[in-house]
């Protein structure tokens, strides 16, 4: 599966073009929101395609093609530029420093769809070439590397399938080898060290499966399967011990001092993470402690999740966060006459988090209740400031939240205490919100239509119930999820799905907002289905509270 790197500085823009790339198959999408996180990315993981916005603050895109061709990164990386459609001077700009292609805004999809499967083409038959050159190390005739990790990908991962474990030798002299002696010599001392180490796995029969590598630099790496951690060990103080001491070689003579680095994961790991075990284990080495063993311990994740959360309650304490406004309008004038509040948070130092990041943590540690709690105290204070100019939203909540002993009291307090009037707020709920106790849920739905509020089902035709809710639930609004309106560019008989849903729930009397509408097509159809309100990229994104405001009719 190919990895796919989106840079832009624009949330939404990225997350239109990687939805996009997911329906079209490509689940591995990388995100960075300037030039610098880019590069970063580049340099830390393996990239198969660069979608690259070539207008951006601080470093642009030109500046990344610059750095990526001064690096070498862009013989057989193909980048193709976002950019205006009439911007075709900056495009050939763009080209003549490396760009592979380019894609105008705002995205086409079939276009989208044929750039990225023409340039992952590309690139798949210029590695196909350089794989026998990437995979073998001239010197001493093994696998690199590059060989490793592809083997990686053959281990079987079966339950209570081998564990491959990894051993690293750092050969502290060979560097001095080579600025005495020069290359010749020095390769000729790591394919000696190499045949040693063979002979002495060969006629000791120290272990079962195994298969040797030429690492970075001055080392070599093996990996071993099927032995505990006792044996692992065992076998690389034995193999250092015969490849350490007193070395002759080419009428030279010097004492080598060989370290190790162990990496004994637990379970099974790729290729990729047990080089990074070995050399982590070979910087912990030193003259008196030549073996070590890589902690396998996930500390940083854990830690980076532990301070993320810590930073969270804080700024939900202190009411750092903000709501963005997305305008819902009329399905046939295009006029604004509603909006959804979604959550931003603009760290002060890690900059905008996206909610995909801290929604879900703040489920997992059980803090959606406070993040509502939090948004509605938001949405509220934003309504109460547009005064007569202000249009009904819609608030999502969390099942944790809304299922919440006294959230129907808590509710009517914040109205009451705001003055906004009941009817300009909306809770979008869905399905799961109710699994757990559907009837607790609608007597709480019915509670706060008692006050007045309005109540909309989400995501509707993303479960298997949906319909049967409709009769069941004491509903005001029904939202058709995107994947209705993505199914429209794909399949005529769609039309007709979506005008016989939305004609079900005018029968019930329930208003119809359809979302995800990102181009007129869409619109005309949607609208001519029977849609009361639309919500989607084509007429607006969202908005921070000051540009809705100078919105609004």
């Amino acid at each position: 599966m190919p990895t796919i790197l989106i840079v832009d500085d624009i949330e939404d823009n990225r997350y239109t073009l990687r939805r996009r790339l997911k329906r079209f198959g490509y689940e591995q999408c990388v995100e960075a929101e300037s030039g610098y996180q880019a590069l970063e990315v580049l340099r830390a993981q393996a990239i198969d395609l660069v979608f690259l916005d070539l207008m951006m603050p601080g470093m642009d895109g030109f500046d990344v093609l610059r750095a990526m061709r001064d690096e070498q990164m862009l013989d057989h990386l193909p980048v193709v530029m976002i950019s205006a459609a009439d911007d075709l001077e900056n495009v050939a700009k763009g080209i003549e420093l490396g760009a592979e292609d380019y894609l105008s805004k705002p995205f086409n999809p079939a276009i989208l769809k044929a750039r990225t499967e023409s340039a992952l083409e590309k690139r798949q038959r210029a590695l196909s070439k350089l794989s026998q050159a990437k995979h073998f190390d001239d010197d001493t005739g093994l696998m690199n590397l590059n060989g490793l990790m592809e083997a990686s990908l053959a281990w079987p991962s079966e339950a209570g399938g081998p564990i491959y474990h990894g051993l690293w030798f750092s050969f502290q002299k060979s560097g001095a080898i080579y600025r005495s002696c020069g290359a010749s010599i020095k390769s000729n001392y790591l394919r000696s060290q190499v045949e040693k180490l063979q002979n002495l796995i060969a006629s000791e029969n120290l272990c079962g499966e195994y298969c040797v590598y030429r690492g970075r630099d001055d080392s070599i790496a093996m990996t071993l399967a099927g032995c505990d951690l006792e044996r692992v060990l065992d076998v690389a103080a034995k193999i250092m011990r015969q490849l350490s001491g007193r070395i002759e070689l080419d009428g030279i003579s010097f004492i080598e001092d060989v370290r190790v680095g162990v990496a004994a994961p637990e379970a099974l790991v790729d290729g990729d993470e047990l080089i990074r075990q070995m050399i982590s284990a070979t910087e912990s080495t030193s003259q008196n402690q030549p073996i070590a063993l890589y902690q396998n311990a996930n500390q940083s994740d854990a830690l980076g999740k532990i301070v993320l959360e810590a930073e969270l309650k804080r700024a939900i304490e202190d009411r750092e966060l903000v709501v963005y406004l997305q305008p819902q309008v009329d399905a046939n004038s295009g006029t604004l006459v509603g909006s959804e509040a979604l959550v931003r948070w603009p760290h002060p130092e890690r900059g905008m988090v996206s909610p995909g990041a801290f929604i879900p943590l703040a489920e997992e540690v059980g803090l959606m209740p406070e993040l509502g709690d939090l948004v509605i105290s938001l949405v509220l204070e934003a309504l109460q400031g547009m005064g007569d100019k202000a249009v009904p939203t819609s608030i999502n909540i969390s099942s944790d939240h809304f299922l919440r002993s006294g959230f129907v009291t808590y509710f009517q307090r914040q109205l009451e205490e705001s003055g906004v009037a009941p009817h300009l707020v909306k809770l979008e709920l869905t399905e799961s919100v109710l699994i757990a106790n559907k009837e607790h849920g609608i007597k709480v739905m019915q509670a706060l239509r008692d006050l007045g509020v309005k109540l909309s089902l989400d995501d509707f035709g993303t479960g298997y119930s949906s319909l049967s809710y409709l009769l069941e639930l004491p509903l005001d609004q029904l939202k058709i999820d995107k994947q209705f309106v993505d199914a429209l560019d794909r399949d005529q008989r769609s039309s007709s799905v979506m005008k016989h849903v939305i004609s079900l729930a005018h029968e019930l009397e329930l208003e119809v907002v359809v979302e995800g509408v990102e181009t007129q097509e869409q619109w005309q159809r949607v609208a001519a289905a029977g849609a009361d309100l639309i919500q989607g990229f084509y007429f607006f994104r969202p908005l921070p509270l000051a540009e809705f405001q100078q919105q609004l009719p």
